[in-house]
């Protein structure tokens, strides 16, 4: 099943379709996600270049250390497995997905 991002938080997508399940995501999805997240929450200290060549499957199977590591900044990290997470754990993206600035750590 394949879904358009219309949401007012992922219209910056410009319509990519992704996989509803994002264990289903190739590299370019989960590249263009990352991107997205870093650009809308400031997460600046996140270097996108480790984040290339990582398909969805196997950014399911990052731990929490993995996520810390890809930023120089915890917070950064912390954020950017928040976000994920939600996505993760609805097993799906929707309209009324929401990844707020607020994360409690």
């Amino acid at each position: 099943m394949w879904f358009l991002i219309a949401s007012l938080a992922f219209d910056k997508f410009h319509g990519l379709l992704f996989p509803t399940d994002p264990a289903q995501w190739t590299e370019d999805h989960t590249y263009r996600w990352a991107e997205w997240t870093v650009k809308e929450f400031n997460l600046n200290s996140i270097d996108l270049n480790r984040l290339r060549g990582i398909s969805g499957h196997r950014l399911c199977a990052l731990t929490s250390r993995d996520f810390l590591e890809l930023a120089y900044i915890k917070e950064h990290g912390q954020t950017l497995q928040h976000c994920f997470g939600r996505i993760k754990g609805l097993g799906k993206l929707s309209s009324s997905f929401s990844c707020s600035n607020s994360v409690d750590y």
